[in-house]
């Protein structure tokens, strides 16, 4: 009875040790699985990344080639008013001299030439003062149409931004996982090892233990066919050796 049951409980320890081990396999699985989509989910989100640092390159370089294109704006309308200002010089200049140089011819003379003079100036000087206008407006819509896509880009440029900080941000939140997760397994691994080098040294004892048992019951067999012997002989020689009164006076 000892030794079936010695038996039974080795058996049991057998299968508690082998669900262990299967166990360990299925974990690893697991894990590795999960290392997978972790190191998956990695690569997307480092190549968002890389697309919005692109995006924002590409807006840096528009919004350097807007500047510049303000800044050149900003000279032509300069210039133009230079030139308005210079052309006005000249024509008061000239119209100086043609007033001077008609003073000596007779006062209508003098007057017609200086009238036909002054309308002359008056129609150019209008004509000059509405194409300054007309250019100066367009100039300014212009750079009012240049400073608002400047805005759109540095707008674009700061959502990119934005978004670029967020998928790091997210990037390092699934690196962090990732690395959670793996410390996990590992520590789960650890225990299991431990576990299973627990439950071989355990298994290791009940077969010592169950050698010790059938050492102990092969003796303790021995012994007891050795008293029975013994028991029988002492018997036997006490039969031999016993009266018939004294056997009539056995018990039935």
């Amino acid at each position: 009875m000892d030794q079936k049951e010695s038996s039974r409980r080795s058996s049991k320890q057998k299968k508690g040790s082998s669900s262990s081990r299967e166990n360990a396999s299925d974990n690893e699985r697991d894990g590795a699985d999960i290392t997978d989509k972790y190191a998956s989910e990695i690569l997307e989100s480092q190549g968002r990344l890389d697309k919005y640092t692109a995006e924002n390159d590409h807006l840096l370089d528009e919004v350097s080639n807007l500047r510049l294109q303000i800044r050149e704006m900003k000279n032509d309308r300069s210039e133009l008013v230079r030139a308005h200002h210079e052309s006005m010089s000249l024509l008061a200049q000239v119209s100086e001299e043609k007033l001077v140089e008609f003073k000596s011819k007779s006062e209508l003379e003098a007057l017609e030439s200086k009238s036909a003079q002054e309308e002359a100036l008056r129609t150019v000087l209008e004509m000059m003062e509405k194409d300054c206008e007309d250019r100066v407006a367009e100039l300014d819509a212009e750079l009012a149409r240049v400073e608002t896509d400047r805005e759109r880009a540095i707008r674009l440029q700061l959502e990119a931004a934005a978004k670029a900080a967020e998928e790091s941000a997210r990037k390092q939140e699934v690196e962090e996982a990732a690395r959670l997760a793996l410390q996990k397994l590992v520590q789960e691994r650890q225990e299991k090892s431990q576990e299973i080098g627990h439950l071989t040294e355990r298994e290791e004892q009940l077969k010592n233990e169950l050698e010790r048992t059938k050492k102990l019951a092969e003796m303790e067999k021995n012994a007891a066919i050795q008293a029975a012997e013994a028991i029988a002989e002492i018997d036997e020689s006490a039969e031999s050796s016993t009266t018939p009164f004294v056997e009539s006076k056995r018990p039935p």
